[in-house]
């Protein structure tokens, strides 16, 4: 029997005619020389961090769960752990996040029944919801619901008062082991406090009850003698009178608490817990010292400038523009812990976001420095968020170069929109990217500091020879960046004309195409706003002198928004219109993530069809942007998609097995290549016995010989511990009988 080894890139396995022809891959990407290692992980905003073993290999790997935007819906982001013990080495693993349930403003991951696997610890209305890790090496990542909602009793020494553990959908509970007995216990602000309830596990020391149990108390509903609010820590304080449980008459006195994120973690290493404590107000994290005991806590002191303590210095303090919290997790699989800050929050750092401290201590008392502050964000292209990402020839070497825009990266104090230039330093049919500005166009220079969005769409839409850019800033505002460079020279955009066309969108958060949509060989405009419907302005000027009028503001039975109950009535759209032979398709992204497929009519004002509302199972996180165009030469379109996370995804048509279907593999002589990606040896296999193996070629992305060797064999394993980290072409000549032929696989050295 066959057996067919599929690459790690292979996602999506193409077999109706709905979908389109693409697969999850990957292209090289350099950003300052260095060869990023998850170009096309997404980005990175408002998350949470958790470790976890996704693939039951025994190491730690990160799980993040990132608000991204303002919604309430967020998405999980899958990095397996690639490296040695004492390296932080990841690699995106997009399919893991699928894994995951549906889930909403926040989520962490804790082995709540000492099985060494992490659960699922996440949000829902009125508290605490968990999920059981149920999976295993042979049958993957698994969850199951075992609590949809945990509970605690609130008068412990009397009638019992049941009702949930509160613990809001802005901030995260402390979920650990507080008073030492093996179980994870809660702390938690109530709706209408200011002090930290303290609701403890009776799981380990209840002879009758399972490890899966778990079984609360109110343990303390003033733990560690403290109050907090408006970002200020009251030491030796008393609680005063409250009632056994949250009702709905107390929630309704008014909310005094809300958000704030909690984290216990044992600084000192004298076995109670301590306590970093981050407000929704508030701009820095407060650390608390505790110097009670692991079952009668006691603050008695704080500071503002943590990790520095007891020195208290500001050199090294944890400080975002709002709301930081913090993770304390295992970052380079050494065994010993490190800390993650980053905020919670829309709106707030986001290109440098995930801010990293590493434990140097040799004792039991942690020594945190810090690091970096984009963590895993370095890896890969990053933009801050909403990013839009476009292709054209942008230095006029006849191949097609990558240019992103979007929301803005956080500079200074708020938003300041960015060009980034990708230029192609590849070849036609295997492209790679080099980033060669992060100010493109001198975008800084041009657009004033109340602008915070810049949305970019190329075309030549004077007819001179050259790309021009429209470009949507704030969402509203649609100017032209005329390219005077002429036809076949590299772009220089000189001349900005602000609001030049003063258009009026019906509607705010504008995202513009151009496209020749009635094929008159003038581009016309179309723009996808924040209620998901498409305008459609036609070119009214000449070839040389663009004029615009619009034909609809609604293509009928278009509607880029998800549901209503999660995002409301906005869509958020992004408009991809193309040709696909005489007629014309669209694809549209919209504030879910996912894309919708359409087949759009000569005329405007009549129905449009829809195909798939999720073409090819895609979803990526929240605001997708898609740009679909051929990039590898071949004739056939690449999905380029862009996402509230400031980052980009890539999907190409030639992603191995892309239309291959396993009932005509069998035809079809091959070789495999696996693993894929590789660290040390790769195996090289042909596809039949009577099929030998005559010689390998490596080339590097530049289609250079690194590495070459006779082979004369069915099977081979090749070591690779000579090549850098990078993405690479291995040619595998093949014989079959008398017949002699080449494949072409690609190769990533990890």
């Amino acid at each position: 029997m066959r057996i067919v080894f599929l690459s790690y890139f292979l996602l999506i396995f193409i077999t109706g005619q709905s979908q389109l022809l693409i697969g999850v891959d990957t292209i090289s990407v350099l950003d300052n020389n260095y060869c990023l290692k998850m170009p096309w992980a997404g980005g990175i905003n408002a998350a949470t961090f958790s470790n976890i073993d996704l693939n039951y290999d025994g190491k730690n790997d990160i799980v993040i769960y990132d608000k991204l935007n303002s919604s309430a819906l967020g998405a999980f982001k899958c990095f397996v752990n690639v490296g040695n013990p004492g390296q932080t080495k990841y690699q995106h693993a997009p399919q893991l996040a699928q894994k995951f349930p549906l889930t909403y403003n926040w989520a962490l991951l804790y082995d709540y029944n000492n099985d060494n696997k992490a659960d699922l610890f996440c949000s829902v209305t009125g508290g605490i919801q968990v999920y059981k890790n149920i999976g295993n090496a042979s049958s993957g990542l698994q969850f199951v619901m075992t609590y949809s909602l945990l509970y605690s009793n609130y008068n412990p020494s009397g009638a019992p008062s049941i009702s949930n553990i509160y613990s809001g959908p802005v901030g995260l509970p402390a979920i650990s082991d507080i008073d030492g007995d093996g179980d994870l216990d809660i702390l938690t602000f109530s709706p209408s406090g200011t002090t930290i309830e303290f609701h403890r596990n009776l799981s380990a020391e209840t002879p009758s009850l399972t490890p899966d149990s778990m079984k609360y108390e109110l343990g303390n509903p003033c733990w560690g003698s403290i109050s907090e609010g408006n970002c200020v820590v009251t030491l030796n304080y008393t609680c005063s009178s409250r009632p056994q449980k949250e009702t709905e008459a107390n929630k309704a006195e008014g909310v005094l608490h809300s958000g704030a994120c909690l984290m216990a973690f044992d600084r000192d290493g004298d076995g109670d817990k301590d306590i970093i404590l981050a407000d929704i107000s508030c701009t820095t994290i407060e650390y608390m010292q505790n110097d009670g005991t692991a079952t009668n806590a006691f603050i008695s002191d704080t500071t503002k400038l943590f990790p520095s303590y007891p020195n208290k210095s500001s050199t090294t303090q944890i400080e975002f523009n709002s709301f930081p919290c913090t993770y304390y997790m295992d970052v380079d699989d050494d065994n010993k812990k490190e800390l993650v800050a980053t905020p919670n929050t829309f709106g707030s750092e986001n290109a440098t976001s995930v801010w990293l401290y590493k434990n140097t201590s040799t004792t039991n008392t942690l020594n945190l420095q810090f690091v970096k502050n984009n963590f895993l964000q370095d890896e890969m292209i990053e933009l801050g968020q909403m990013s839009r990402p476009i292709i054209f020839d942008a230095n006029g070497d006849g191949k097609k170069d990558l240019l992103v825009g979007g929301g803005g990266i956080y500079l200074n104090g708020a938003r300041r929109p960015r060009f980034y230039l990708y230029e192609n330093i590849g070849t036609l049919a295997q492209p790679a990217f080099s980033c060669t500005t992060k100010d493109y166009g001198n975008l800084s220079s041009v657009l004033n500091g109340s602008i915070i969005s810049a949305f970019p769409a190329p075309g030549d839409i004077d007819n001179d020879g050259d790309i021009d850019l429209f470009v949507i800033t704030n969402g509203y505002v649609l100017s032209w960046y005329e390219n005077t460079a002429g036809a076949g020279n590299p772009c220089n955009f000189t001349n900005y004309k602000s609001n030049f066309f003063n258009i009026n969108f019906p509607s705010s958060d504008g995202i513009p195409q151009l496209f020749d949509f009635d094929k008159d060989n003038k581009l016309d405009l179309m723009v996808a706003t924040k209620n998901g419907k498409i305008y459609y302005y036609h070119n009214v000027g000449t070839s040389s002198t663009p004029s615009f009028s619009l034909v609809t503001n609604a293509f009928p039975n278009i509607a880029l928004k998800g549901d209503f109950f999660v995002y409301g009535l906005d869509g958020y759209g992004s408009p991809h219109f193309y040709n696909e032979g005489s007629t014309t398709k669209l694809l549209g992204g919209c504030v879910t993530g996912q894309l919708y497929y359409f087949d759009i009519p000569s005329i405007a004002t009549n129905t449009c069809t829809l195909i798939d509302s999720t073409a090819n199972g895609i979803f990526e996180s929240t605001y997708s942007t898609p740009w679909y165009e051929d990039i590898n030469n071949d004739g056939k379109p690449d999905l380029f998609v862009g996402n509230a996370g400031g980052g980009v995804s890539f999907y190409s048509s030639k992603a191995p097995d892309v239309g291959i279907q396993e009932n005509s593999i069998s035809t079809i002589h091959t070789a495999f290549i696996y693993p894929n990606p590789a660290n040390n040896f790769v195996n090289i296999k042909s596809g039949e016995e009577y099929v030998v193996i005559k010689e390998v070629e490596v080339l590097n992305i530049l289609s250079q010989q690194i590495k070459k060797e006779i082979v004369n064999k069915n099977e081979y394993q090749m070591n690779i511990n000579d090549l850098p980290e990078g993405i690479y072409l291995v040619n595998v000549k093949l014989q079959a009988n008398s017949n002699q032929y080449t494949i072409t696989k690609k190769l990533i050295k990890r």
